[in-house]
């Protein structure tokens, strides 16, 4: 079917792959592409929309986006849309969000909307109000395709944004959804995924039914004892089976491709990993904290015999990251004297660190990232004390060195918290003045993420060294910064699907160097291990720590 396309008006030539998919995809009106990050996913929906279009079975499409990566497809310029649209197909695009925006390329001056392919562009979050929703309803049709980006957005089926986008899909004729990690954390991410797609795939309306099917339960013990609620016992998911069942319903109608399989880019080289030595203060800080953690997990004396879920577990245990990286969330918490730490002040970021504060204009909808609410940070100016430079030090000898080998260096370089961001920007551009620099993260001015973006993707990146840091929660979905080869982790996350989609913004089309990977992990004065390196075992072996239990914890916790 793929070699009566006409793929000339291109102005990106397609990969064969991607000749191949856009064929597939035209002919299955409920699809999902679950091909790796960087594969071309949104060029594959752009191209199969403007042949629909030319066929007579797409007069719209309207895109649900994660809020960060809404301009990703919007931009008039650098946009995924704009990228693609072919110069025979006269496309106009609307932005759907608190301020209606759009744009048409040239082909589209001076038609009417009913020779148009209109696109209307949009995020997850920003439909979750009922009003919004119900305003775009009217837009949906038998003709319209519906493309849910990143649709791991959508896997919990009692979310609002989940609900909202199925009655959206209920009233759409196409449907396609993105994900190159369709399982972000564990089977049960497809049941609202493949009931999204249509029920024909799972014939499983209910989640209830789906465990049944597929989870292997257990009961949650209180005391001993099965824990019963309004008359049944509660269960918890402890394994899945049957999954070959699962992977059959979804087959037919999914498409999977790999990086190493489709594309001619440049290999990506193993990770090195760089050592940090705690200073015998951060590091007496560090074990005061993580031998309360065990006390208080194991449930010992002075816990009042509180039982610790997986949940809070995970929470309390993000202070250690903290501490490896150089901060303590309070004074209280410091275990040790604040006179007796010339380091230990409180840090509340550098004057003229662009979005320290809470950024007046900021998008209400931008990409929370995860040490505003586990890591115990606000979103105005971060207060915590500063215990040691370790990581940090390191990081700036390895600009050195990589400095001396390329001065056009383009290094990325991800944290977990927010107060070891705004820190590491800050030193970076004082240290290395002849650098460029951004930041990528929650809450920040629309136009000083662009900013950042800008300094990293291929089109609009700057000759001479640059420099970019970001939170990983806040990096991980639609963002090309393949004009970087360098990426180094400051500190991670729990889950690997996240810690995978961050790291992958650097490879893809237009990436013409081996990527270098490198990860600063916290040891010990005498080399003792720390939760960095229980962290990146964790995220290596595909494990999603924060589901761990209690005694998991301890286990981990207590391995030297």
């Amino acid at each position: 079917m793929n070699e009566s396309l006409d793929f000339s008006s291109c102005r990106l030539p397609p990969f064969q792959h991607q000749r191949e998919d856009v064929a597939w995809l035209m002919a299955h009106p409920f699809a999902l592409i679950a091909s790796e990050m960087r594969t071309g996913k949104s060029k594959i929906v752009c191209d199969a929309a403007q042949f629909l279009f030319e066929r007579g079975d797409v007069e719209r499409v309207i895109v649900v986006a994660p809020a960060p990566v809404r301009d990703v497809w919007y931009d008039p310029q650098l946009g995924e849309i704009a990228k693609h649209a072919w110069t025979r197909v006269p496309n106009r695009v609307a932005e759907y969000h608190a301020r209606l925006k759009w744009w048409e390329n040239e082909a589209a001056v001076g038609k009417d909307a009913i020779n148009q392919l209109r696109w209307i562009v949009t995020n997850f979050e920003f439909l979750r109000n009922d009003e919004r929703l119900t305003t775009l309803l009217p837009f949906c049709g038998p003709r319209t395709l519906l493309v849910l980006d990143e649709s791991s957005f959508v896997k919990n089926a009692s979310a609002q944004q989940t609900k909202a986008c199925m009655t959206l899909r209920k009233a759409c004729g196409r449907v396609v959804l993105l994900n190159g990690t369709p399982i972000f954390h564990s089977p049960l991410d497809l049941f609202s995924q493949g009931n999204l797609l249509s029920p024909s795939v799972l014939d499983c309306k209910f989640v209830s039914l789906f465990k049944a099917r597929y989870a292997i339960q257990s009961p949650i013990l209180e005391r001993g004892k099965p824990m019963v609620r309004y008359g049944k016992v509660v269960k918890e998911v402890t394994g899945w089976t049957n999954l070959d069942d699962l992977e059959r319903r979804f087959a037919p109608v999914t498409v999977r491709r790999l990086q190493k399989d489709c594309l001619d880019l440049p290999p990506k080289l193993d990770p090195v990993t760089l050592t940090a030595t705690l200073t015998p203060a951060t590091w007496k800080a560090y074990k005061q904290m993580r031998d309360d953690l065990v006390v208080w997990l194991e449930g010992g004396e002075g816990t009042s015999g509180r039982v610790a879920t997986a949940a809070t577990a995970a929470i309390k245990t993000l202070r250690l990251s903290q501490v490896t990286g150089g901060f303590l969330a309070g004074v209280e918490d410091a275990g040790i004297e604040e006179a007796n730490n010339d380091r230990g002040r409180l840090y509340a970021g550098e004057e003229g660190f662009p979005g320290l504060g809470h950024a007046d204009g900021a998008d209400a909808d931008a990409a929370p990232d995860d040490s505003r609410d586990a890591g115990g940070y606000s979103r105005g100016v971060v207060h915590q004390i500063e215990v040691g430079r370790e990581k940090l030090e390191v990081l700036l000898w390895f600009i050195e060195q990589r400095l001396e080998a390329d001065p056009n260096l383009h290094l990325v370089a991800w944290t977990r918290f927010r107060a070891e961001l705004f820190r590491m920007v800050t030193v970076v551009r004082q240290k290395f003045p002849q650098f460029q620099t951004g930041a990528i993260h929650g809450g920040q001015k629309k136009e000083e993420r662009l900013a950042a973006l800008a300094l990293l993707k291929p089109e609009t990146s700057p000759e001479g060294p640059v420099f970019v840091g970001g939170i990983e929660g806040t990096g991980s979905f639609g963002l090309d910064m393949t004009a970087a080869h360098t990426c180094v982790t400051m500190s991670s996350g729990y889950s690997p699907g996240r810690s995978a989609q961050t790291l992958d913004r650097v490879y893809g089309p237009g990436q013409k160097h081996p990527i270098a990977y490198f990860e600063v992990v916290a040891v010990g004065p005498k080399g003792q291990k720390t939760i960095d390196h229980d962290i990146l075992v964790a995220r290596r072996s595909g494990e999603d720590v924060a589901r761990r239990t209690a005694a998991a914890w301890v286990k981990a916790l207590t391995e030297e």
